[in-house]
């Protein structure tokens, strides 16, 4: 159990949750912050996060300004933002994120299940690859503020608002069929 926010921002960083390992927030704000305080942090390995939140939790898993992050299994259960927001990221692949309501009910309806979001006018996210999510029940499955080169194989985000959001923003990118 966490009551402040976990932070980490570490270059060549390998993180695996092991045997079930959960990472639990008891109190408000953001739970896992990513990001460094100059520059980019570059090569992440995130393998099986589980991260629970609560009705005060804003979002799970924060990545900002991180370039080449691989994230397999992310399950994320109780919060009111986004499971995984990302911003500022370059080369990323997540691979199977979990967070449905068909697997554990939700006790707040979150916003998000993955959020691209600016940093700043022109910041967006390239080339980020989404494998076969579990997305059921958020308002939002995945949404990107803006995009380019980002693709998403496989999986389902299903049972949200809307499944699949891409913001004008994106340059000359357009979804594909």
């Amino acid at each position: 159990m966490i009551s402040q926010t976990l932070g980490l921002g570490y270059a060549n960083l390998c993180v695996k949750w092991e045997g079930g390992a959960t990472i639990k927030r008891t109190c408000t704000g953001i739970a896992v912050r990513m990001r460094s305080t100059s520059g980019t942090i570059f090569n992440v390995r995130l393998d099986d996060p589980r991260i629970v939140g609560n009705e005060g939790t804003t979002h799970l898993l924060d990545v900002e300004y991180v370039s080449h992050i691989r994230i397999d299994n992310l399950d994320g259960r109780n919060w009111t933002g986004a499971m995984l927001r990302l911003r500022g990221v370059i080369g990323a692949v997540i691979m199977n994120p979990i967070c449905s309501l068909n697997e554990e009910a939700f006790t707040t309806t979150p916003a998000y299940g993955i959020l691209g979001d600016e940093v700043s006018a022109g910041n967006y996210r390239v080339n980020v690859e989404i494998i076969d999510p579990v997305i059921e029940g958020p308002n939002f499955g995945v949404s990107f503020a803006s995009a380019q080169n980002c693709k998403i194989i496989g999986g389902t985000l299903e049972g949200c608002g809307i499944g699949l959001d891409i913001g004008t923003k994106s340059p000359q990118e357009r979804p594909r069929a």
